[in-house]
């Protein structure tokens, strides 16, 4: 029938089961090997590691060519360090022809790298002890600026809390601009949060006649979302930027060098069809807090203490969502904040 109490009846049982079995009976399994196969992907998506640069076509290239770090001992570089399943090409690629980079190459003598990194089956903690060791051939000082998106940004707080380096290695970041970083965590990274979506979706499907293709669709939808719960924690660089986590708790309460600078944005989608459900995700998971699509708004300043001439907030008007501020206009005020006198 095409509606009443039996509409989609069979999907939303078969749901519910499919979900008790994955979370409930089959968790460290189901959970153990989707955390694999995120980390095999990772291994082979993103199999260039460590420092490139070179100039800025070679910063934003594909295929990233390795820099010499030496030179950079003892003088200022821009660092740029991306956010998550990304790369320096990934994350800052919209700057690519635009008149900001090569305004930053010019102010630190085209001293500028970037740093690819394992942003899921690898925590910030670890990404922390590969920048050392990429280091280590190249002992010295090394004072960074740096620009970071996303989770990026708390790979960058973690270094700057160790202030001093480690070893043979001194580090130093004297300015730290966050663009969408979670600095007070992310729903996204909740466990249950992801999949409770998922499982918002699912009954959509089930609101339609049961067919073997609502069934089965809403059934995939079913194994994603449990899927999701039970993998979620297994992946420590996912697990990192969930709110409250041990790792923000010791950012937290880190000793803060750096100065700070942020760019956040209130999002909300019109017209394109696939930023609008973009849009509904991001409010189904985050209620009424304002966010990016993936990052709490205030959550990329609060508690950072970012002055307000140091902070560029994005309206709804801005249409600036998590993944595009570096292909807005006034992203250039990021070089501003970097050539700006103490």
């Amino acid at each position: 029938q095409a509606g009443g109490e039996g509409r989609g009846l069979f999907g939303k049982v078969l749901a519910k089961v499919i979900r008790v079995i994955v979370v409930n009976l089959l968790a460290d399994q189901v959970g153990g090997y989707a955390a694999r196969r995120v980390q095999a992907w990772e291994a082979k998506h993103r199999a260039h590691q460590g420092f490139h640069g070179g100039s800025a076509e070679d910063l934003l290239a594909a295929q990233p060519r390795p820099c010499a770090l030496g030179k950079l001992r003892g003088q200022k570089a821009l660092l740029f360090i991306h956010g998550t399943t990304s790369t320096t090409a990934g994350a800052f690629g919209r700057l690519r022809g635009t008149d900001l980079l090569p305004r930053l190459y010019r102010h630190y003598e085209d001293r500028v790298i970037g740093f690819n990194h394992h942003t899921m089956g690898a925590s910030v903690e670890q990404n922390v002890a590969d920048f050392f060791k990429a280091l280590e051939p190249f002992p010295g000082d090394y004072l960074f600026d740096v620009v970071c998106h996303s989770r990026g940004g708390l790979v960058a707080r973690a270094l700057a809390a160790k202030a001093g380096g480690a070893g043979s290695v001194r580090l130093h970041i004297d300015r730290l601009v966050f663009v969408a970083t979670p600095n007070s965590g992310t729903d996204l990274a909740i466990p249950d949060r992801i999949p409770a979506f998922v499982d918002r979706l699912a009954n959509y499907v089930n609101m339609l006649p049961d067919s073997v293709a609502t069934i089965a669709t809403g059934a995939l939808l079913s194994i994603a979302g449990s899927i999701a719960e039970v993998a979620l924690p297994r992946l420590p660089g996912l697990a990192d930027q969930a709110p409250g986590s041990p790792l923000l708790e010791a950012l937290a309460a880190a000793p803060r060098a750096a100065q700070h600078f942020a760019f956040q944005s209130d999002y909300t989608a019109s017209g394109d069809l696939v930023e609008v459900i973009k849009d509904r995700v991001a409010d189904r998971i985050f209620g009424e807090t304002k966010n990016d699509v993936v990052v709490p708004t205030e959550g990329v300043s609060r508690g950072m203490q970012v002055a307000p001439q140091h902070l560029v907030a994005f309206g709804r008007d801005d249409k600036v969502h998590h993944t595009n501020f570096f292909g807005h206009p006034k992203i250039a005020r990021l070089a501003d904040f970097l050539e700006a006198q103490r």
